[in-house]
């Protein structure tokens, strides 16, 4: 069965989903990432045995995703789904393991993330802040010991290239507090390049864990050095979605609202309305990328407060809004605010171009 699809413009990046040795590889002129496979209980996911491989790409040639299911036949046994959607600046990257036979997961460690080739600069952010830029060090050491992981790692290519590597919407899940619960997560770097290992769960021997399945989401994505794209040059400019009721703003942690919320329900179904009518090229100004406590916008009503992000759902809406224009002969593109262009480089760069079909 097939799992490695190459994809992407010519000349700008190439990319390989849902193979053995890693959830996602990209490849760029002067840079490389490779996602690679999640570990449960120490139990690598490459060792697991295939059940599922599915593949689509849509007719337009702008989306492509894939699903593999997998079984890793140790401990309890674990049935694995894994899920990639990508478009020509952007992927999402989903991670599903159910314990079998009545097991728990006691250990989990994420996709780890290789970055290299000519590396200038690389940094990241936690909170919504601007990315904290550095120099790569002359010799490899650990650059950054957290519990979690940081809500962006970005790094900028001697070519001016950035890439973005992001925990996913569901932020809480990153940041699980759970008791006898330790994360980790490790940053070394150095001349060979950038990795990141997060460990989300690692419970005490003694600790209760309950008996459920879990899932993780997180993203790429990245802003190509004098890109070619096609760009609206008479765009209907927009503003963001302003005129929201309470429930479409985001939420703070200290119980105030600001902005807007693209995750949820007032803001998408406002936007998608803006898109449909759109009868030319549509740029959205100033858009809000920051985080939110809201957790009815997750559908988790029985929660008060979950932290999540919203650059999976930016992605979504910039792919699913370039389909929809592309069909009329038109563009679209979404500009993220000062605030945004500062935390995510990679994110704010992808949005704000027309996305191409994927060779």
């Amino acid at each position: 069965m097939k799992t490695t699809s190459h994809i992407g413009r010519s000349g700008a990046f190439r990319a390989a989903a849902l193979t053995r040795e890693a959830a996602l590889n990209l490849s760029f002129a002067d840079l490389a990432v490779v996602c690679g496979g999640i570990r449960c209980d120490r139990f690598d996911e490459a060792a697991s045995l295939p059940s599922k491989v599915r593949e689509h790409r849509s007719n337009d040639g702008y989306h492509f995703d894939a699903e593999t299911k997998r079984t890793l036949p140790f401990g309890c046994e674990y049935d694995i789904k894994r899920t990639v959607d990508l478009y020509d600046g952007g992927a999402r990257i989903t991670a599903d393991v159910n314990p079998a036979n009545g097991g728990t997961l006691r250990h989990f460690e994420l996709d780890p993330v290789v970055i290299s080739g000519s590396i200038r600069r690389f940094g990241w952010q936690f909170d919504g802040e601007a990315i904290r830029w550095q120099d790569l060090p002359p010799a490899a050491e650990t650059v950054l010991d957290t519990p979690f992981a940081p809500a962006v790692l970005a790094v900028e290519s001697a070519s001016g290239l950035v890439v973005e590597i992001g925990c996913g919407d569901d932020l809480w899940r990153h940041r699980p507090e759970l008791p006898g619960n330790t994360p980790h997560c490790l940053v070394t770097a150095g001349p060979e390049g950038i990795r990141m290992q997060r460990t989300i769960l690692d419970f005490a021997a003694d600790a209760e864990v309950e008996r459920r399945p879990w899932r993780w989401e997180y993203f790429a994505a990245w802003s190509l050095p004098a890109d070619t794209a096609a760009a609206p040059t008479d765009a209907d400019d927009s503003t963001w979605p302003q005129d929201l009721p309470e429930t479409g703003r985001r939420l703070l942690a200290d119980g105030s609202r600001t902005g807007s919320c693209p995750t949820s329900a007032p803001f998408r179904r406002q936007l998608r309305n803006r898109i449909r009518a759109a009868r030319g090229d549509l740029r959205l100004l100033h858009a809000d990328a920051g985080l939110c406590t809201d957790a009815t916008h997750t559908g988790r009503t029985g929660k008060q407060q979950l932290v999540h992000g919203n650059a999976g759902e930016l992605l979504a809406f910039h792919q699913w809004g370039a389909r929809q224009l592309a069909a009329r002969g038109s563009a679209f593109r979404i500009s993220l605010d000062d605030t945004g262009r500062a935390a995510h480089p990679g994110l704010a760069g992808a949005l704000d171009r027309m996305p191409l079909p994927l060779d």
